[in-house]
């Protein structure tokens, strides 16, 4: 993920003082030597991950904060995941959240896909409610993040995989659903779910279209 001059890159496989896959994310910073040359300025570590938690599987970068998802942390179940939140990614990255869906279930993978975009982080569990789900958070004035909604299709079906994908854009979030079968067939063939910030009421993320 990117966001001016910065570079944000998961390494979920990056094993920590022994630990097996527990996870980093480097930032990397354009230096005055061109406009291709990056230098890493530092390395991001969950306060608390363990090994087999692929911290940094995805990244979100906007402003001056980083979210990080790592779906196979085992919180509220194994591989339930969680993400974490840091700012300050200019100076020195201090973690101010770590996300955790209290409806966490076995192998969920929450974390799987994240994104941000000013006060808001989306993230993806993909095998979560059968379907697939979202998880939308807001940051309010005090700096917490609270869960605002949990977005699931009306139309899905079991392993559609909704969530495997998130992006978000000012007032517009799109959710891929990488196994979902659009033509009322078999052949997962995968839709996108596009939201609007304001389609039902302010912040209400309701759906506008099914690409």
């Amino acid at each position: 993920s990117a966001n001016r001059d910065l570079v944000a890159v998961g390494a979920p496989s990056d094993s920590n003082n022994a630990a097996v896959k527990t996870g980093s994310v480097s930032l990397l910073s354009r230096t005055n030597n061109g406009p291709e040359s990056w230098t890493s300025i530092t390395r991001v570590l969950g306060t608390d991950s363990a090994a087999g938690d692929q911290f940094g599987y995805a990244v979100g970068l906007n402003g001056d904060t980083l979210v990080v998802g790592a779906p196979a942390a085992s919180v509220r179940n194994k591989s339930s995941g969680v993400a974490y939140v840091f700012t300050g990614v200019y100076g020195v990255p201090t973690q101010v959240a770590k996300l955790v869906p209290s409806d966490g279930a076995n192998g969920d993978q929450f974390g799987q896909a994240v994104a941000i975009f000013g006060d808001t982080i989306v993230v993806g569990a993909y095998m979560s409610s059968g379907t697939g789900a979202a998880y939308i958070y807001r940051r309010d004035q005090s700096g917490a993040w609270a869960l605002l909604k949990k977005l699931t299709p009306a139309d899905g079906a079991n392993a559609d995989y909704f969530g495997m994908s998130v992006a978000i854009s000012v007032g517009t979030m799109v959710i891929g659903s990488e196994a979902n079968s659009p033509f009322n067939n078999k052949n997962r063939a995968g839709s996108v779910y596009v939201y609007d910030r304001n389609n039902g009421g302010t912040d209400n993320w309701g759906l506008t279209k099914k690409i």
